[in-house]
């Protein structure tokens, strides 16, 4: 959950699975369109001169807004046990949200993420993250999973880009289901309705296994290093 002030936005909610974590910055991803909040995804390119009006979009159905933000102080408000009471902490996303830093901080389900407005003047219209922050998004989203497909493994990149042509994809798809689909991988033989997914354990999240059906679209967020078995149909 994202708030400002009294507005309050769902961004996530917990799937049947209990299969996918996310991280603060991930949210803020979504938030601000770098990252695909849905399985569906799109990638349009934007010139650099437009991304920063682009990133300072919010949908308009949303009730919150997060222009201005201060990212030094934002906030984490997780519930305890007891759902009676509250555990908070202060984040400065600033200091984690740098190029060669990226010091992400994992979130739980239930969290409130608040971030507050910077004190501006009413007319002023905010021109969106400057480059280093642009920079620093594109780094600490990135993440690499290995799509093996007829024994052959192939390294895939995730995470918005900009190209030799200075234009910025965004909006990049995480969830599995249309991360494969689009990476020109599959074959005629291939057999998406048995993929399987091995996770390996990291510091902030313990190592898994899934066998997925893809034809049903499975919910699962990606996570650097995931390997993506994809096998041949039975004869």
């Amino acid at each position: 959950t994202l708030r400002r002030g009294g507005e309050v936005a769902v961004l996530l909610s917990r799937g049947t699975n209990d299969a996918n974590q996310f991280t603060l910055f991930e949210l803020l991803g979504m938030e601000y369109q770098f990252l695909s909040p849905n399985q569906v995804g799109s990638h349009p390119a934007t010139s650099m001169r437009e991304r920063y009006d682009l990133l300072a979009l919010n949908n308009p159905d949303r009730a919150i807004h997060l222009f201005f933000p201060d990212l030094k102080n934002a906030s984490i408000r997780h519930p305890e046990a007891s759902l009676t009471n509250w555990q908070e902490e202060t984040v400065d996303i600033g200091a984690r949200l740098l190029p060669g830093v990226c010091q992400d901080v994992p979130l739980k389900w239930g969290d409130e993420v608040e971030i507050p407005e910077t004190d501006h003047p009413l007319s002023e219209r905010w021109r969106g993250f400057n480059q280093k922050q642009i920079d620093a998004f594109q780094q600490c989203l990135h993440r690499t999973v290995y799509v093996v497909v007829k024994g052959h493994t192939n390294t895939l990149g995730i995470g918005p880009v900009v190209d030799s042509s200075n234009y910025v994809n965004t909006k990049q798809p995480v969830y599995i289901t249309p991360v494969v689909r689009r990476s020109n991988l599959l074959l005629s033989s291939s057999d998406t309705t048995r993929v399987h997914v091995l996770r390996p354990a990291t510091a902030d999240y313990p190592g898994r296994e899934w066998t997925l059906n893809l034809s049903r679209a499975p919910d699962l967020w990606l996570r650097d290093g995931d390997v993506i078995i994809v096998p041949e149909k039975k004869e």
